[in-house]
């Protein structure tokens, strides 16, 4: 869970608060107790706007990661042709 810190607070103690964030701590800067923004790493900034596949491209990413000889476990099980139960509506 973040550390609240009120914007005046973090105006007197920046540069500590910049090495807090950089081991690792979260600090939620506040305005009259409402949060406002956030101190990240710059670690955690660059994973945060790292771009990111979709999820179309991820599945091809996958499916060419996959050795061609590969076989196993692609079958969807088959499903139960019964039925079912009844649902009123």
């Amino acid at each position: 869970m973040p550390r609240n810190v009120s914007l005046a607070e973090a105006r007197d103690r920046l540069t500590g608060l910049v090495r807090d964030v950089e081991r690792g701590d979260r600090v939620q800067l506040t305005r009259r107790g409402k949060p406002v923004a956030v101190l990240v790493s710059r670690e955690e900034y660059d994973r945060l706007r790292a771009r990111r596949l979709s999820p179309a491209s991820a599945l091809r990413a996958w499916r060419e990661a996959v050795p061609a000889d590969y076989e196993d476990g692609f079958e969807l099980p088959e499903r139960d042709p019964s039925a079912g139960r009844d649902v009123r509506f």
